[in-house]
């Protein structure tokens, strides 16, 4: 092919890309300016209600461990060797009810001697009112011989010496008549000195055995028979098992809403208890700020160590003003509610006081108030809405 044909083709060529590209530029500028129509955002359905007031009595449910109401240790009140060992750990025991016994013997002896010496004393007793009304009476007939030997003497019918003798006789026997008026008159407290040594006796005798001072378990027995056990040395461990007390540490904001012997209900498994209120600590722990409350509960079917829950009453607020928990939108740090206002939303601060069943108590917001109470989650501010109104009273989950 010559270069005269190549040239002339490539000239063609040429030819329509320019034209093809000059049509194309001509199309584009020629065209009509379109603008697409701007449809307007859709609504979003959402549920409202208004803000309500109520009385609000709000219930705090805290758990603790259930105890025995009492836990004693026992121990000998005298020294001596263990002789019996009638109880074990576990075993439930009445009220006095033997636990362990000392060797007794030497105050079995004491006790004794003791009644001896008590039942002389009053044998002698009796016998020194007996010789005192004998004295007496001998005493009245020795001042008439006294006066007959006196009036003798005057009539020269009897000596002096007879006088003498008569009235040395008299003397005698008011001396003998002043000891044992003595002798009687303390004689009550000579009895009464006995029977206390007596009564001492007896109570060393009955301190041999330790007892039961309630009816409970025995938790701990800490001497065996032959021992050696002291004065106040730890013999025995009893609890009480009747009764069985939950103690709890509770928030100051609960304390206006209980008192002294409050009838509270407690949880426990799946059965619900009345106990009662038996302490209530004012002074708050430094370091946990909260206050000790013990509420006791009949142990019949229980056991210590036992999970219990406590229903206890907050603090009364009247006509509060309250939202439903699924109002509330929990973002940033803050919470918030929607209020609908000309078909916007408006997305408000509110201030969480406290939680009544399934709502809040709020504050920040106005009684009547249309708010969200639903899928807040997915609102945004200044939002085109369409309300529908709540089918219920009240607020949804509202008890």
């Amino acid at each position: 092919m010559s270069k005269t044909l190549l040239q002339s083709q490539w000239s063609r060529v040429l030819l329509i890309l320019a034209l093809t590209a000059l049509l194309s530029t001509w199309l584009y500028l020629s065209r009509e300016q379109v603008q697409p129509a701007r449809l307007p955002p859709p609504f979003v359905r959402v549920i409202s209600s208004p803000v309500q007031r109520l009385d609000v009595q709000p219930l705090r449910r805290i758990t603790g461990q259930l105890q025995a109401a009492r836990k004693t240790t026992l121990a000998f009140e005298i020294s001596g060797k263990v002789v019996r060992r009638v109880h074990e750990p576990g075993q439930t025991v009445a009220a006095g009810e033997l636990l362990l016994q000392l060797e007794a013997e030497d105050y079995e002896d004491a006790l004794r001697a003791r009644r001896v010496e008590r039942d002389m004393e009053r044998t002698a007793s009796e016998r020194d009112r007996q010789l005192l009304k004998l004295l007496n009476e001998e005493l009245q007939l020795q001042q008439l011989q006294l006066q007959r030997m006196a009036t003798l003497e005057r009539q020269s019918l009897a000596s002096q010496s007879a006088h003498d003798n008569a009235k040395q006789s008299l003397l005698r026997l008011q001396g003998e008549q002043t000891r044992l008026q003595h002798q009687v008159d303390s004689a009550a407290t000579r009895l009464q000195k006995e029977e206390a040594e007596y009564q001492l006796a007896e109570r060393r005798l009955v301190r041999t055995r330790l007892t039961a001072p309630y009816a409970g378990m025995v938790s701990a027995m800490h001497a065996e028979v032959g021992d050696y056990v002291t004065v106040g040395q730890a013999a025995a461990e009893l609890i009480q098992i009747d009764q069985l007390d939950l103690l709890l540490a509770i928030p100051a904001e609960l304390l206006p809403g209980l008192h002294q012997g409050q009838s509270i209900t407690l949880a426990v498994d799946d059965r619900q208890l009345q106990g009662h209120c038996v302490a209530i600590g004012l002074e708050p722990n430094p370091r946990t700020h909260t206050h000790p409350l013990r509420i006791r509960v009949p142990g019949e079917g229980l056991y210590p160590g036992q999970l219990a829950t406590a229903i206890l009453p907050g603090a009364f607020s009247p006509q509060a003003l309250v939202v439903p928990l699924s109002a509330v939108l929990h973002e940033e740090g803050g919470t918030f509610v929607y209020r609908v206002r000309d078909g916007r939303l408006d997305r408000l601060p509110i201030q969480l006081l406290q939680r009544y069943q399934n709502l809040y108590v709020v504050a920040g917001l106005t009684e009547g108030e249309q708010i969200v109470t639903h899928d807040v989650g997915s609102l945004a501010d200044g939002q085109r809405v369409q309300t529908m109104q709540s089918a219920q009273d009240s607020f949804p989950g509202q008890e």
